[in-house]
C-alpha cells in the first residue's frame, strides 16, 4: 500500500498519517513506513494556496 498525503499543508501530513496508522491497527492491519519524503517549501505554499514569493493567498474560491 502506498500513500501519498499530498493534499494536507505543511506538518498536518505526518499527523493524519499517524491518524490511518491508528485506524487500521485497530482493523489488524499493521503499516512499516518505508520512505518519507519531507515537502519543500514550493509545495507547502501550493497546498496551502499561497503565492511564495508574494505571500497572498491565491487559492479560488
Amino acid at each position: 500500500m502506498t500513500a501519498d498525503f499530498a493534499g494536507f499543508p505543511g506538518e498536518e501530513c505526518r499527523e493524519e498519517e499517524e491518524k490511518l496508522r491508528q485506524l487500521l491497527i485497530g482493523l489488524g492491519v499493521v503499516l512499516e513506513q518505508t520512505a518519507f519524503r519531507p515537502k519543500d517549501p514550493a509545495e507547502i505554499a501550493a497546498e496551502l494556496g499561497v503565492d511564495e514569493e508574494q505571500g497572498k493567498d491565491v487559492r479560488h474560491r
